[in-house]
């Protein structure tokens, strides 16, 4: 992976100590680090990384939207979304409340980065100036992305807090099918506006959506 000079790779960790974003990049990756990145602290003892403890990465970033911005030259930002992220239903139980958590928790990151590229975009536009004549690179790789998404969160709702310990072939194909599906539908109904258009507003994303 680290030799591999085709892809860039970017792994999210959370620091215990400070809970601090920690990204480790391709060109460093250990087993360890990608442990870290999926450290459920509910489920394992935090991955040590030159003496600093780490838990997974969604608590500080899911994901981390801004090394694909800044550190790669693609122009097009495919999420996939697999946490919901509103529940019509009031949670009562121990096991649901927690689940529940979780989702805001893991969703609270993205949505953060989100509004923080949204209120860039803003006085971006109203400069209307070409994209190589910003000051700082950010603003013109911030001016250039193109969003898109691919929505699982309602396809997977309905497997509640017990589905994330499963690990049975069947359910690991179902959860394969369920996705390979969702991409596909995306691909026929999105494919043209890959390099040409944003097919997902991010606006959209960040208002509360209506039963």
């Amino acid at each position: 992976m680290r030799a591999c000079d085709r892809t860039q790779l970017f792994i999210a960790t959370t620091h215990v100590t400070t809970g601090e974003l920690r990204i480790f990049r391709q060109s460093e990756m250990t087993a360890e680090m990608v442990l870290a990145s999926a450290c459920l602290p509910m489920l394992f003892q935090a991955v040590e990384i030159e003496g600093e403890a780490y838990w997974d990465g969604g608590y500080a970033g899911n994901p981390a939207l801004l090394p694909l911005i800044s550190e790669t030259d693609a122009d097009d930002l495919l999420l996939v979304q697999i946490n919901p992220r509103e529940r019509l239903e009031l949670p009562t139980q121990a096991a649901d409340i927690l689940e529940r958590i979780n989702e805001i928790t893991f969703n609270a990151s993205l949505l953060k980065e989100l509004r923080s590229n949204a209120l860039l975009r803003q006085p971006i536009a109203d400069e209307d100036r070409p994209a190589h004549q910003y000051r700082n690179p950010l603003f013109g790789r911030v001016e250039a992305l193109r969003l898109h998404l691919i929505d699982g969160g309602a396809l997977l709702a309905p497997l509640g807090a017990g589905s994330k310990t499963q690990t049975s072939a069947s359910f690991l194909n179902g959860l394969h099918d369920m996705g390979y599906a969702a991409a596909d539908q995306w691909w026929h109904r999105h494919r043209c506006d890959i390099g040409v258009r944003t097919s997902h507003d991010i606006a959209q994303m960040l208002m509360p959506q209506t039963p």
